[in-house]
């Protein structure tokens, strides 16, 4: 599957990402190209899994108030297929495979403290995994949902169909360049209603529409956590420089001596490696990287993402 993108398709994502709900139209007049070319362009770009726009939950909706990381180490079962069992836990939206200690990284959202124990004791019980430990995190600093495996989509959490707004969440987040008029007929819902309620649950901050794009295809091909630890009086400054590095996509404040998580995206090992010398460990306040290759997403779910609520929504007709 060709998974480049040329110019032109790399100039309608760019387009995108400032607005993924700008209609075909004006996407060719800022381009100068065809609009039929811009609607060709994107439909290719889907089918190819490429690039998608979809609607995104924030990670505290629903209920959810805390986010929890589990790092596990396996024995007995490939780790495959433990996690494949992990990721079927509710809660968990993240599961990736890495090379050394430890063989999964989880990721979970917890209602409660005893609920994300509830998940930490699950994923104990499955056979073959051998340790659990459970990490609470403080403050989420950086989650930018835009990477995700296209071919294998992961699957928000089960329809509430009495919930309008969870019904018109999944119409959106199977495609969000739908217009509100086709949302409408699927739902059987006013064309009206369907504004009303995309502007309030953007404005809120409860949901938002993020270009998704596979990142074979922007060319990065390593994916790696950085745990690291820091001097106390100097975190708040290493938060702030890490999360204005380009290829930190998730950035988190943790419990534990590592105290700081960061999932970094980059062109391929050696890249990494000069990032993880060159701008991490020469960062004042920095004792310690450790830094881990993550080989496979189990399950990833970009359905989810950290936002800021929006004053003003640009209407779609």
């Amino acid at each position: 599957m060709n998974m480049t993108l040329d110019g032109t398709d790399a100039n309608i994502v760019g387009v995108l990402r400032t607005n993924p709900r700008i209609t075909n139209k004006d996407i060719a007049a800022r381009l100068d190209i065809a609009e039929s070319t811009v609607a060709q362009r994107i439909r290719g770009m889907a089918e190819r899994n490429v690039m998608r726009v979809v609607a995104q939950k924030h990670v505290f909706s629903d209920g959810y108030a805390h986010v929890v990381f589990l790092f596990v180490n396996t024995a007995g079962r490939t780790v495959q297929r433990v996690g494949a069992d992990v990721s079927r836990i509710d809660g968990v939206f993240g599961v990736s495979q890495g090379i050394g200690n430890p063989d999964l990284f989880i990721a979970a959202r917890a209602t409660s403290m005893d609920d994300a124990q509830r998940i930490s004791e699950q994923i104990a019980h499955i056979g073959s995994v051998a340790t659990v430990e459970t990490i609470p995190c403080f403050r989420i600093h950086k989650m930018v949902s835009t990477f995700g495996d296209l071919a294998h989509p992961s699957r928000p959490p089960k329809l509430n169909s009495e919930s309008r707004n969870d019904r018109i969440f999944h119409a959106f987040y199977e495609d969000g360049r739908q217009s509100n008029r086709e949302v409408s007929r699927q739902l059987d819902i006013s064309e009206g209603a369907i504004r009303q309620r995309l502007k309030a649950l953007q404005q809120s901050g409860e949901m938002q529409f993020q270009v998704v794009c596979n990142p074979l295809a922007l060319g990065l091909r390593t994916t790696a956590i950085m745990r690291i630890a820091t001097a106390a009086k100097e975190t708040g400054g290493v938060l702030k420089r890490v999360v204005a590095l380009e290829p930190a996509r998730f950035v988190a404040e943790v419990a534990g001596t590592a105290n700081v998580f960061a999932l970094l995206s980059t062109s391929d090992n050696q890249s990494l490696g000069d990032l993880t010398d060159n701008e991490l460990m020469s960062m004042s306040g920095v004792r310690e990287v450790d830094a881990q290759i993550l080989v496979a997403n189990i399950k990833h779910g970009y359905y989810l993402s950290h936002f800021e609520a929006k004053e003003r929504i640009p209407p779609r007709k």
